[in-house]
């Protein structure tokens, strides 16, 4: 049933498409709405329903994901918005309005009042917690408020693992490396495929001077990601460290070919290749 309605929606007279909906349950219209994955067809999906009922709270719901996924974060806002206008206890409604104005510049204080407003609403909502603490961190460099938010969301889910990975590079940031190692591994252990935590852990164990570490680390970014890089750079930086030249010339080279045409450090590296007394090859 929603497959066949579906595509007689794509070939509908506009003038004629409320008949379409006719005979249809209101969890049959979202259905069908599910079942479209492009999303300037959900756009238009949604845009009929409201025309057949201007307060079907969850039609602008969907059709402000939508608008999101296009990157049309005002008209996702403006969505978002009405929803709230129609039912102001939408925890899930102020959650991704905030969300949404974090991808949007300068809008950081707006995000945080809307997650502040949908843990209010429900205190055991584990989302809001870790991204006002994102947000803490962008705006206001609230570093303890952030990790206090963060330590949150993991006391009501043990396996979030956003909360460990923004808490883990908080940590980082404030030079608290151990316990930027321990989040680290426990993302690992939720996630083994995560390149980007490899890295992350490989920078904290590279900072403590444990280099042999680093290095194993910046190896299973490289066997996961083979084009990423900072992981060359960064395992460089740790060869060189323990004086393995050739090991560091070899990464730095690696480094400068994957990274040639956008390389803001590229004179950094090269000078480094140079100063070991060997020619760099980009």
């Amino acid at each position: 049933m929603p497959e066949k309605n579906l595509e007689k929606l794509r070939k509908s007279d506009p003038e004629d498409e409320e008949s379409l909906f006719t005979g249809l349950t209101v969890a049959e219209w979202f259905e069908i709405g599910e079942n479209i994955e492009d999303n300037n067809l959900r756009v238009d999906y949604y845009t009929k329903l409201i025309k057949i009922d201007s307060k079907l709270t969850d039609a602008y719901f969907y059709r402000a994901i939508a608008y999101r996924h296009q990157n049309k974060y005002e008209e996702a806002v403006r969505d978002f918005t009405k929803v709230i206008a129609l039912n102001p206890d939408s925890k899930e409604a102020y959650y991704n309005r905030g969300y949404t104005y974090l991808l949007e510049i300068d809008k950081n204080m707006e995000a945080i009042g809307d997650f502040s407003k949908a843990i209010e609403l429900d205190p055991q909502y584990v989302e809001p917690y870790v991204y006002r603490g994102y947000a803490f961190l962008v705006e206001t460099d609230k570093n303890e408020e952030a990790i206090d938010d963060f330590s949150k969301a993991l006391e009501l889910n043990p396996d979030y693992v956003p909360g460990y990975n923004y808490r883990g590079r908080t940590y980082y940031d404030l030079g608290k490396y151990k316990e930027a190692i321990e989040d680290f591994n426990k993302v690992l252990e939720l996630e083994p495929g995560n390149f980007n935590v490899y890295n992350n852990r490989g920078l904290a164990y590279g900072d403590l001077e444990n280099f042999q570490q680093a290095i194993y680390d910046f190896n299973k970014v490289i066997e996961i990601n083979p084009d990423y890089g900072p992981a060359y750079k960064n395992r460089g930086i740790a060869f060189r460290m323990l004086e393995n030249n050739q090991a560091a010339v070899d990464d730095f080279n690696n480094y400068l070919r994957i990274n040639e045409n956008f390389n803001s450090d590229a004179e950094v590296i090269r000078h480094w290749i140079r100063e070991m007394g060997y020619s760099p090859h980009y």
